[in-house]
């Protein structure tokens, strides 16, 4: 036994019956009751136990979700667009500066409409300074799902506009956002009209024209597994003439540049 052991069970409490002897009876027992320690005594067990290594055990501090964080109005604003009520979710976030989740939670469901108004009227209210790359694909997808667009498998003139407005301005969009209009441009339906290189969406657009402005995108931005995919399969779809040979060249560059298929 230590040293410092000994001193610790000199300091415990007597046992019972030594507790119905009364003081007055046993005066000589008070030492036993009230051990004294000089200074240097006291001294030297505060150094001994100075010296005992406390155990270390390492602290999580776990990160607090966006959720977490939230304020009272914000938990409003989740619950509301979790049921659907876009209206007054909107309300809720009036006079407030949202955080950025928020933003998106809420830019995310125009799209879903093809609510381009709506879109760029919220962004307008609450995107402050340069929008995000998700709130940029999010944008070009809203002219995407425009019904005078998407329902009618017309020329996406406006979106391919809007990816060009953001190359211009240094802000690139995602590739899934090249992969969205050129799967939309794919989608063309054939026009009454023939094919134009016009901007202006007055005049009708049709396959021919949007097959070649898909080949255009996408030799714009870096290929992707999934990008490549579609122009394969389009080559095989191409109107008049299908192009076996620049899909099996597209194929080998693939391969060439170790993009994994799956």
């Amino acid at each position: 036994m230590s040293e410092l052991d000994r001193r610790a069970l000199a300091m415990q409490a007597p046992s019972d019956d030594m507790h119905s002897q009364s003081f007055e009876d046993t005066p000589e027992s008070e030492p036993a009751f009230f051990p004294r320690y000089t200074d240097e005594e006291l001294l030297s067990m505060y150094e001994d136990l100075l010296e005992i290594p406390l155990a270390q055990q390492p602290v999580e501090v776990a990160k607090r979700s966006a959720e977490d964080r939230d304020t009272q109005a914000m938990i409003e604003v989740r619950e509301r667009m979790r049921d659907g009520d876009l209206d007054n979710a909107e309300i809720q976030l009036s006079g407030v500066t949202p955080p950025e989740d928020i933003v998106d939670i809420v830019l995310g469901y125009h799209p879903l409409h093809g609510n381009i108004e709506g879109f760029e009227g919220f962004i307008k209210r609450f995107v402050f300074g340069k929008p995000s790359e998700t709130q940029r694909d999010l944008h070009i997808k809203s002219h995407l799902r425009d019904p005078a667009v998407f329902s009618l498998r017309a020329f996406p003139t406006r979106a391919i506009d809007l990816l060009h407005k953001y190359e211009a301005s240094g802000l690139h969009a995602p590739m899934k956002s090249y992969s969205c209009i050129i799967s939309s441009l794919f989608s063309v339906r054939p026009s009454p009209s023939p094919p134009s290189i016009s901007s202006t969406p007055d005049v009708p657009l049709g396959k021919l024209a949007a097959n070649s402005q898909a080949w255009n995108l996408f030799a714009h931005p870096i290929p992707d597994a999934n990008l490549d995919i579609s122009i394969i399969r389009a080559c095989a779809s191409t109107p008049f003439s299908p192009e076996p040979e620049r899909a099996l060249d597209l194929w080998t560059e693939m391969i060439d540049a170790g993009i994994v298929l799956t």
